[in-house]
């Protein structure tokens, strides 16, 4: 984990604490996550970690178990994905045959607000489908690209049927 990290967790939790808004957070295999947990310590941060586990999610995702402990313990939720098996063949032709599996609108949407971007409004769609962030709230949401977080942004779900989000503030973003 790198300075950038611990960095972009510091900005987007003073945004959280000043505007009074909950973090939602993305992990893969929990090492942000763990360090979020160091920076927040219990002090009433609505936290919501965000991960890839699944039952076809590659072994390099898997989520550590000691941290699901800890924010168990904690009382923050952990909100898993289930990646599907076309997910995991994507990455196989990616990492061998550089082939992207991406949609020409998620492709431009990517190159706009960066991977970190991207991750954090589809963490924030997912926890509002499961239930965790209701219609009209602002959270900090924060991403990255394969390890640590670069981003952090303000969103706001403005409708939920379609489900929309908005930006609010780009706290941190990668230049």
């Amino acid at each position: 984990m790198n300075d950038t990290t611990s960095f972009i967790l510091q900005l987007g939790t003073e945004w959280a604490r000043k505007h009074g808004t909950p973090l939602i957070l993305a992990s893969t295999t929990g090492a942000t996550a763990e360090k979020m947990l160091n920076l927040i310590q219990n002090d009433g941060i609505r936290l919501i970690v965000a991960s890839h586990e699944g039952p076809w999610a590659p072994s390099m995702w898997r989520f550590s178990p000691d941290v699901r402990k800890k924010l168990e313990k904690a009382g923050y939720p952990l909100l898993s994905h289930q990646t599907v098996l076309f997910v995991r063949m994507a990455l196989w032709l990616g990492k061998y045959f550089g082939i992207k599996f991406q949609g020409k609108r998620q492709a431009i949407f990517e190159e706009f607000i960066g991977t970190g971007g991207w991750v954090c409004f589809k963490i924030v769609r997912r926890a509002v489908q499961a239930g965790l962030i209701r219609l009209g709230e602002t959270v900090v949401a924060i991403g990255g690209k394969i390890s640590g977080a670069d981003t952090a942004l303000a969103l706001k779900v403005t409708q939920t049927h379609p489900l929309r989000v908005s930006l609010i503030e780009a706290i941190a973003h990668p230049s």
